[in-house]
């Protein structure tokens, strides 16, 4: 039987760590954030997979690569395929050249959601639930893409001074019933909307049936607070 030597076993606790950071993390490489005219702008190299496509699969596709890699390192104790390897390293590089690569790396907050997030950063302390959702088709107005639209929600967090959940299940629960318990089992205190041109986050059932209270809405944000 194939014993693993000491450089095989380190090359396989690499791939390891790297499927850690992934799934932590895909691909966050750089950002800036930089003052203009009703707004700021920031660049941001982050490979976002477009929530069309999570929502298609049955599971997240940070799993996916996570397990690509993983399969790999196996491969390699178990067969010896190099070839494995070589080819999850340009998988790895590939992706990073693809973020540098997409036409949108500047991305846009408008003034009246960054007066949104003050008012949102002076609430008490409670977590905060941001959609997991972009439109990369939807028309906008600005002359660089809201980050809202493009799935780049971390800057709500930064902003805020909140701790965020960056949730998917919420807004796509099957009745009220489920979404409030989402909520609950999260602990989530705000709810946090966003809206830019054709793209516009709104709550999955009506504020009641959610036992949510609206305490600021402006053009671009919507901030509702769950019952105490």
């Amino acid at each position: 039987m194939y014993q693993p030597g000491l450089k095989t076993m380190h090359k396989l606790a690499i791939y390891l760590a790297l499927t850690a950071v992934f799934l932590a993390h895909p691909f966050n490489l750089y950002a800036q954030t930089t003052s203009q005219k009703n707004g700021v702008t920031f660049i941001d190299y982050t490979l976002t997979i477009p929530f069309a496509v999570k929502q298609a699969l049955p599971f997240p596709i940070e799993y996916l690569f996570g397990g690509v890699v993983l399969v790999s390192a196996i491969g390699v104790i178990v067969f010896k395929k190099k070839m494995i390897l070589t080819l999850v390293g340009l998988i790895f590089v590939l992706g990073i050249l693809l973020s540098f690569l997409f036409p949108d790396t500047k991305f846009y907050i408008s003034d009246n959601e960054l007066n949104a997030l003050k008012i949102l950063k002076a609430q008490p302390e409670g977590r905060v639930l941001v959609y997991e959702k972009d439109c990369f088709s939807c028309a906008y107005n600005t002359s660089n893409k809201p980050a809202a639209q493009a799935g780049k929600k971390s800057y709500i967090e930064t902003y805020s001074e909140k701790n965020v959940d960056i949730n998917y299940d919420f807004h796509t629960a099957k009745d009220s019933a489920t979404a409030r318990q989402i909520l609950k089992d999260n602990g989530i205190k705000y709810v946090y909307l966003s809206k830019y041109g054709e793209y516009i986050e709104t709550l999955p059932y009506s504020p009641k049936d959610l036992e949510l209270t609206l305490i600021h809405k402006n053009t671009n944000t919507e901030i509702w607070r769950t019952a105490d």
